[in-house]
């Protein structure tokens, strides 16, 4: 055998790969190998032969990438079990991700198992059922890399008899050095042999176990003579090495050389960096992250007044609203002059009273939220409250008080004309109100009729608003003329700002507090009062649809 130090052994994780017939083979899982130490601190574990099921089918074994079951590459051609672990062959897809990998594998050189079903033995040890299979780049167990499919005669002797007698005659330091003759059969428990390369029959069971991790494994060297010698480690050297470890006393230089004397490349091949999720299985981010605190999470936009703000407003000082209108007006007429009668009447009113209503409503909370300082609670819950008070104001007293309130009118024949039904009866509308000798600022239509109107050209809008209203030419909103659309209301409201006004109690709802001492709860309840006062009803016109 050439001993050559030019010549460099076939190292754990470098490999050839066999592109023309697109097959990798490695070493999957090794028996009787401890996996690496894991950042979770997860006990180590080991799998002896006939620890795990095998199946039937090697094509049931997938490969991918890092783990990753989205990045498939390969597929089982042949799973045989030997005395140092399954060795596999994989057969490399012929797609363009194939390609890539035979073409240029990088850094994922290392097979590591992918498991499931696993049972640990107190011994250590574990069964499981073998499901799949990875290239990595670092994998839980240190001996799983890939191997030259059809390595030279030379590299087989590299490989495969790093340890035998007659590398061992034939290596010059391995049969001179004089500390390997005297200390193999002296070193006290603990220390190498130097025949054999092992470790003695004293040794502790846990350091017996550590030092199996990498023995017996194809395409590695056994901690031989030769072996170390390959890698510039003399027996005396080697044994210094092994019994400074084993004292623990070791320096990370010598730590470096026994680990290369082991067919360990890289000493970081020791440790296998595992997977630590955020999320998931395993995840630690759930338990340790904090989530972002968004507050009051707003389903739908606070709610806005569609008809409240169609009058003028002022404030409710009691809940009963008196005044007093002209039935008969003070008329007066034409006067002929030199004392001559003039003109009189008798002049009619009578009283007008309206009651305003009322808004309340309360929960019991538990003071928890006080006492813990719920970010935003009471805050959001006021809030709430009060938009309700002021839906309440909007639909159920303004716009019923108005419905109840209004004239009826019947729309004139829409037929023939360009503008269409729901314009024509905004028109007859608010030509009612003129006749009532007020000026129309708003109009409620339909969700249909509304619709019609706003795809009603924009010049015909204007032409008749500024026709039956006396508006001058601009936009509706220069012209302050207000179209709402509402699911609310069945025929279109045509109406004048000044034909009524809604009366609020000032400050309402209002908030009160009380502690529920014996139930450990805090009180609260919101007072809202308010009213439609109509001071003209002829102000205010629905327009029925045209009767044929």
């Amino acid at each position: 055998m050439d001993t050559d130090d030019t010549v460099e052994p076939l190292e754990v994780g470098l490999f050839a790969l066999d592109r023309e017939n697109r097959t990798l083979r490695g070493l999957l899982m090794p028996w009787g190998e401890r996996s690496r130490l894991s950042i979770s601190k997860t006990k180590p574990v080991r799998f002896d032969r006939g620890g795990l099921t095998i199946p039937r089918d090697p094509a049931a074994i997938g490969l991918n990438k890092m783990h990753d079951r989205f990045d498939w590459i390969g597929r089982a051609a042949e799973l045989e079990d030997t005395p140092a672990g399954i060795v596999a062959t994989f057969r490399v897809h012929d797609t363009p991700d194939g390609d890539a990998y035979l073409a240029d594998p990088g850094n994922l050189r290392r097979l590591s198992p992918e498991v499931r079903g696993m049972r640990r033995n107190p011994d250590g040890s574990a069964t499981a059922e073998l499901v799949g299979a990875a290239v990595v780049d670092e994998g839980a167990f240190a001996s799983a890399a890939l191997f030259a499919i059809d390595r030279s005669d030379e590299d087989q002797d590299a490989g495969t008899d790093a340890g035998t007698d007659e590398d061992a005659g034939t290596d010059e330091d391995a049969g001179t050095d004089e500390d390997a003759g005297t200390d193999a059969g002296t070193d006290t428990p603990g220390t190498a042999s130097a025949g054999t390369g092992t470790e003695p029959a004293e040794q502790s069971d846990e350091n017996e176990e550590e030092e199996n991790t990498v023995n017996d494994v194809p395409n590695t060297f056994a901690a031989g003579t030769s072996a170390a010698a390959k890698r510039g480690v003399t027996k005396g050297e080697l044994f210094a090495i092994m019994s400074a470890r084993l004292a623990g006393i070791a320096t990370p230089d010598q730590i470096r050389r026994y680990a290369e004397s082991r067919g360990v490349v890289d000493e970081s091949a020791l440790f296998a960096l595992s997977d630590v999720p955020y999320d998931g299985v395993g995840g630690v981010g759930a338990g340790m992250g904090q989530p972002q605190w968004l507050g009051e999470v707003i389903a739908s936009a606070s709610y806005v007044p569609r008809f409240s703000d169609l009058f003028a407003s002022a404030d409710l000082t009691a809940l009963a609203m008196a005044g007093w209108k002209w039935t008969t007006k003070p008329q007066g007429g034409p006067w002929a002059g030199n004392k001559a009668a003039i003109a009189s009447n008798v002049p009619v009113l009578a009283p007008v009273t309206e009651n305003a209503q009322r808004w309340a409503g309360g929960h019991d909370h538990a003071r928890e939220h006080r006492d813990f300082n719920t970010p935003g609670y009471f805050e959001s819950y006021y809030a709430a409250m009060t938009e309700d008070f002021f839906r309440w104001l909007d639909e159920d007293v303004v716009l019923t008080d108005m419905l109840a309130a209004a004239t009826e009118v019947e729309a004139d024949n829409p037929a023939g004309l360009t503008i269409g039904a729901a314009m024509s009866g905004l028109i007859d509308g608010a030509a009612e109100v003129i006749d009532a000798g007020l000026i129309p600022t708003f109009a409620v239509l339909p969700k249909a009729g509304w619709k019609s109107v706003l795809k009603t050209p924009n010049s015909d809008v204007l032409g008749y608003l500024n026709a039956a209203l006396g508006l001058e030419a601009g936009t509706l909103d220069n012209a302050g003329f207000t179209i709402r659309g509402s699911s609310q209301v069945t025929n279109t409201i045509v109406g004048a700002r000044s034909a009524a006004r809604v009366f609020t109690l000032p400050g309402s709802p209002i908030r009160v507090e009380a502690l529920d001492i014996a139930k450990g709860g805090i009180d609260t309840g919101l007072f809202g009062y308010g009213g439609l006062f109509v001071d003209n009803a002829a102000g205010i016109v629905e327009v029925t649809p045209y009767t044929p």
